[in-house]
């Protein structure tokens, strides 16, 4: 096994190799795909300045980008028909290069807010309301292997391309370990809306109930915080990788401010024409004591209430799929699904596309859910507009990636902290069906933000 100094230039040399097989003068994308060795793989990390990473450690998964190829950035009300479109047109001139057969695909990063006219304002300025990325360089580990990709739009000047990858390359690899850090304190600053204001809001909302508007909205809270240093996102990554292992955690950076979450819910993933999806409804908080705890998730399941917002989430997913997925097979009773601060009631779902359908079809088919919107749809999402306190921007929008097949994942962002230098805006929320509490929700927020929270102290 070389060191990794030189497996680094190892690498190098075996990019230089295979310069020649690119068409430099060709047109569309091109990426060229090269097997990463392991003492290399482990090293990659978040890079310093425009870059992403995005872990399942249940699924030892990882993928990292650096720089940028090309990035799209779109907003409208028909935002994902025309992103659906750009993705089809580019993939029918995406030349793909494995010379070492690692069968891992090239992809890009996608990313758009919970609402198409959201115009990204305040904390969120900066960031795109929906974002295609292709990065320069990207590291993909897998359980089956590692490989580096190396992503270029055409035509290109091929010493320009091979010095951007190299420094990529190095940015991705050559990271220093993070040291450790003592615990630091958090200091709470605004919360919108606040108790009082919270408490009006979801009466308001469960009046809109009674008299029939919708059935279920989800009403969500922001939190500002500020930390003792500017907050560092390779250590948080680390705190929410170790805290919430079944999750997917992503951190997205295109510019100054660094997006993370740490979600558990996916939105669709599509592989080879089989779709996977998760409706997650219904929460209750976690106890020390396994008895206690035990006796949470027994209730949560027993609960009418509980089980009903589940129902609308698995109802309104078979209605949205009706006709784009086939023999949907959705589990008769939901499960539970136990993070480290909450329990969740968890219905998985799978089956085979139909027709045309792609990633970005099912995306716009599905988002947003009853889990981060309301039911019905419409209404529910006209009366959040009218009442909510802020726009939310990325929360409760969705992000992943896909290839050039039209394949990939995208994941609900939930668990969100938007960060710049020592300050952080998290954001929370919960459901809110006849027979809803105000202080019982006000609860269940809390305990959803007390995991980012547990997490920034570390970072």
């Amino acid at each position: 096994m070389l060191a990794p100094l030189d497996a680094l230039e190892h690498l190098l040399l075996q990019l230089a190799a295979h310069r020649d097989a690119i068409p430099w003068r060709g047109s569309g994308l091109c990426s060229l795909v090269l097997e990463l060795p392991p003492e290399l793989a482990e090293l990659a990390d978040l890079p310093a300045g425009p870059g992403y990473l995005a872990s399942a450690p249940s699924r030892h998964e990882t993928r990292i980008g650096a720089g940028s190829a090309r990035q799209w950035r779109l907003a409208g009300p028909d935002r994902l028909v025309r992103l659906r479109a750009l993705v089809r047109e580019l993939a029918a001139d995406w030349r793909c290069l494995d010379p070492d057969d690692t069968g891992i695909r090239p992809a890009a990063l996608v990313a758009f807010s919970h609402a198409p006219d959201d115009p990204m304002q305040a904390g969120w300025s900066g960031l795109p309301n929906t974002l295609l990325w292709l990065p320069a360089v990207a590291v993909h580990r897998t359980p089956r292997g590692a490989a580096v990709i190396f992503n270029l739009a055409l035509p290109a000047d091929p010493e320009a391309a091979l010095a951007a990858w190299t420094e990529g390359l190095r940015r991705l690899l050559a990271v220093p370990p993070v040291s450790p850090r003592a615990v630091a304190r958090l200091r709470r600053g605004e919360r919108l809306p606040d108790r009082a204001a919270w408490e009006r809001l979801l009466r308001d909302t469960l009046h809109a109930i009674r008299e029939g508007r919708f059935e279920k909205a989800v009403l969500a809270r922001r939190l500002r915080v500020r930390g003792e240093r500017p907050f560092d996102g390779r250590r948080l990554h680390a705190a929410l990788a170790y805290l919430f292992p079944d999750c997917q955690t992503l951190l997205i950076r295109p510019g100054q401010h660094l997006f993370a979450a740490a979600t558990p819910e996916r939105l669709v993933c599509l592989r080879d024409g089989q779709a996977r999806l998760d409706a997650i409804a219904g929460t209750c908080p976690r106890a020390a004591r396994p008895d206690q705890d035990a006796a949470l998730g027994r209730a949560l399941l027993a609960s009418p209430k509980q089980r009903h917002e589940h129902e609308l989430v698995v109802h309104a997913i078979r209605e949205r799929l009706a006709g784009m997925v086939q023999d949907l097979e959705i589990s008769s009773t939901p499960r539970l699904l136990r993070l480290s601060n909450v329990q969740h009631l968890w219905t998985p779902l799978r089956g085979r596309v139909a027709g045309d359908a792609d990633l970005l079809s099912l995306a716009a088919a599905l988002h947003p859910t009853p889990a981060t919107g309301g039911w019905p749809r419409e209404p529910a999402l006209t009366w959040l507009r009218r009442h909510e306190p802020f726009r939310r921007g990325w929360y409760t929008g969705a992000a992943g990636w896909l290839d050039p097949h039209l394949d990939g994942e995208l994941w609900v962002l939930l668990r969100c902290a938007l960060l710049s230098g020592d300050q952080a805006e998290l954001y929370a929320g919960a459901g809110v069906t006849a027979g809803s509490e105000p202080a019982e929700e006000w609860r269940e927020t809390e305990s959803k933000l007390e995991g980012m929270l547990a997490a920034l102290r570390y970072a």
